[in-house]
């Protein structure tokens, strides 16, 4: 399983949800990602994000390419993000 986040943040908020985290492995050359490998429950994880700044759909594909790359037996993948709720105090409904 991938684990895609867009900011650091989210990473730490993912390699916090691994019941066990593995040392990491060489990358491929020309792949600049950073991994995270581990297991959630029987699941292997490795997590992976965007660089520091860069965010939209093209440097998203180039993380996944990348990790595609360096782990070919991958399966599926999750693009998982911070969520926000925004709440408008001057409505009386609940």
């Amino acid at each position: 399983m991938a684990w895609i986040c867009a900011l650091h943040t989210e990473v730490a908020a993912a390699q916090a949800m691994l019941d066990e985290t593995h040392p990491p492995l060489s990358a491929l050359n020309g792949d600049g990602n950073a991994y995270t490998l581990g297991t959630i429950e029987k699941h292997r994880v490795v997590i992976a994000c965007l660089p520091v700044g860069q965010y939209g759909t093209n440097n998203a594909a180039n993380v996944v390419t990348n990790l595609r790359r360096t782990f070919p037996s991958i399966r599926a993948g999750l693009m998982v993000g911070i969520g926000v709720l925004y709440e408008d105090s001057s409505s009386s409904e609940n």
